[in-house]
C-alpha cells in the first residue's frame, strides 16, 4: 500500500505562531521524512498555496484542506527564510530597523508579483527539494548598503540574485530586459526566415518538418 502523508490540523492559535516565527518545520507535517507528491513542486500548485496563504493572514480566510499542511509548511521555511535574512544583517552590522521584512511583507511582494522574479519574470518557487535551486524566491536588497526592509526588496529568483551582485536595481533590470528584447528578435527573424522559405522554396535542401517555430523560453533569459 503507498505510504500515505498525515495531515496535522492547526487552530488559529497556532496558525498565528507560525506567523510570529514561533513553532517549527517540524510540527508542521508528522515526519520530516516525508516525501511530497511532484505536482507540489509546480508552479500552479504553489500559486495556490501562496493565494491560500495571503488569504489567510490578509482576510482571515481559513486554509482549504487540501492545503493547509502545506501551506504551514510554506509559512514555517518563510518565516526560516527571513530569519536568515536578519542574520546576515547582523553579520554585516547593519542597522536592523522597526520596518525589517518579516512573513507577511514576503506574502504580499509574492502575491503581487504573481510568485514571478522581479528582474527575468521566470516563475518562482516557494517549496523545492534543491536547496540551491535557482528558481527559489529571494529577496534582493535595492541598496546593498543597508538592511533587508520593506522597501528596500524585491523578489528574486536565486539566480538573478546572485547574478546582480552588487548592481543596481534599474541597470540590472535593464540588462534583463535588453537580454529578453534580443532573443525574442533573434527567434522572430529565425521563424521569419523558416516561413518565407516555406512560402517561396528557395531551399533545395528544403524540409517541411524544419519549417517550425521552435521559440523556448528558459529561467535564465
Amino acid at each position: 500500500m503507498e505510504n500515505t502523508k498525515k495531515i496535522i490540523l492547526k487552530s488559529s492559535s497556532s496558525v498565528k505562531k507560525i506567523i510570529q516565527g514561533k513553532t517549527s518545520t517540524a510540527s508542521c507535517v508528522k515526519s520530516s521524512d516525508d516525501i511530497f507528491h511532484e505536482h507540489y513542486y509546480t508552479y500552479q500548485y504553489q500559486l495556490d498555496i501562496v493565494t491560500a496563504i495571503f488569504n489567510r493572514i490578509d482576510k482571515k480566510t481559513p486554509f482549504p484542506i487540501q492545503l493547509q499542511s502545506m501551506c504551514e509548511q510554506v509559512m514555517t521555511h518563510i518565516n526560516t527564510k527571513v530569519y536568515g535574512y536578519k542574520m546576515q544583517d547582523k553579520i554585516k552590522k547593519r542597522t536592523i530597523p522597526d520596518n525589517f521584512v518579516d512573513i507577511l511583507d514576503v506574502i504580499h511582494l509574492l502575491k503581487e508579483a504573481q510568485s514571478r522574479c522581479y528582474y527575468c519574470n521566470s516563475e518562482l518557487f516557494v517549496l523545492y527539494k534543491n536547496k540551491q535551486e535557482m528558481s527559489q524566491w529571494t529577496l534582493d536588497r535595492i541598496d546593498n548598503s543597508i538592511a533587508h526592509t520593506t522597501d528596500n526588496v524585491v523578489i528574486s529568483c536565486l539566480q538573478c540574485n546572485l547574478k546582480k551582485g552588487t548592481k543596481g536595481k534599474e541597470a540590472f533590470l535593464f540588462t534583463k530586459q535588453l537580454s529578453v528584447t534580443k532573443r525574442d528578435t533573434s527567434e522572430i527573424e529565425d521563424v521569419k526566415n523558416k516561413d518565407d522559405m516555406y512560402h517561396e522554396k528557395t531551399s533545395s535542401s528544403y524540409d517541411n518538418d524544419l519549417i517550425i517555430s521552435d521559440i523556448e523560453y528558459s529561467q535564465d533569459t
